[in-house]
């Protein structure tokens, strides 16, 4: 049975015992509710990053346990509520965004609704308070009710 040396490492104030063959992680954090899946990013020797997970309880796993031997359980929660925190943010952004896109395709509706209105040839000779009230109207809807009611006017 071949022994495996450990090596120390450095970080910050505390020494980090790692494994010959241990890689670098950063950013452990569980991806379920039941804690039970870990997910970190993994630096490998030639430099490279890549996301891997594992299952919590594989002892096997060399990811699973170079997390254990890089970072404690609260550290790992830490960086959960994080990564949770910034899903919520993009989530809210997302939606955010969506309601924004709809305001100004309803803004355009509306304008576009507004310019064919006072292109007709009876509002344009219309007073000038209903064109001032078709100009700041809010809804398509009380843009055409201004245009039925001078279209009605003009009929007399």
């Amino acid at each position: 049975m071949e022994t495996i040396s450990e090596q120390h490492i450095s970080v910050g104030p505390e020494q980090i015992s790692l494994r010959p063959d241990s890689r670098w992680i950063f950013q452990p954090r569980y991806v379920d509710s039941e804690k039970t899946i870990l997910t970190a990013i993994v630096r490998f020797p030639d430099g490279s990053l890549r996301e891997m997970e594992g299952h919590r309880d594989d002892n096997d796993s060399p990811l699973v346990r170079d997390i254990s031997l890089q970072y404690s359980e609260a550290e790992i929660e830490l960086f959960t509520h994080r990564e949770n925190c910034m899903r919520l943010k993009a989530d809210e952004m997302a939606k955010n965004a969506k309601e924004d896109q709809a305001r100004e395709e309803h803004m355009a509706r509306l304008f576009e609704a507004k310019t064919e209105a006072l292109a007709i040839p009876e509002v344009k000779t219309a007073e000038a308070s209903i064109t001032r009230r078709i100009r700041s109207a809010k809804s398509k809807t009380e843009v055409f009710a201004l245009v039925a009611m001078v279209m009605m006017q003009a009929r007399q």
